[in-house]
């Protein structure tokens, strides 16, 4: 740890920190933070599927509408982010054994996951149904 010295009318040494010391202390309290702020386990199933586009795993959540056009998505290096609906049409199913390793990470975070093939439409209209009401203002 870097400090400044100073002489005080004591002729006393005094050490000071750095604002450089102050301030990594504080990005390391608050990386400390997040990383306590892990989710929470789940209680209930969360249904995703696991779909490939240009060699990269994405998990679609089909049911958690993040906005109008998008469901929320997951992958490795973005984490939590949001994919276009219509992500299975320009995208292809992943096998086990290429999703394995974005599966484990999923449920260390917190999911507990069930797999599916296929997104039920009606489902998802329902959360949809839901995501839009949530918006609304209502007088």
């Amino acid at each position: 740890m870097q400090s400044i010295s100073a002489t005080n009318t004591d002729n006393n040494l005094t050490t000071f920190p750095t604002v450089l010391d102050v301030a990594s202390k504080q990005v390391g309290s608050i990386s400390q933070q997040t990383k306590t702020k892990a989710m929470k386990q789940d209680t209930q199933s969360t249904e995703v599927q696991f779909r490939i586009f240009r060699g990269e795993v994405t998990a679609v959540f089909p049911y958690i509408v993040e906005t109008p056009n998008d469901v929320m998505c997951y992958v490795h290096l973005g984490q939590h982010t949001a994919c276009c609906w219509d992500f299975n049409t320009i995208s292809k199913p992943a096998t086990p054994e290429q999703y394995a390793d974005l599966y484990k990470e999923l449920e260390s975070i917190g999911y507990k996951l069930k797999v599916i093939k296929r997104r039920n439409h009606a489902k998802y209209l329902q959360a949809y149904k839901s995501f839009i009401n949530s918006k609304t203002v209502k007088k």
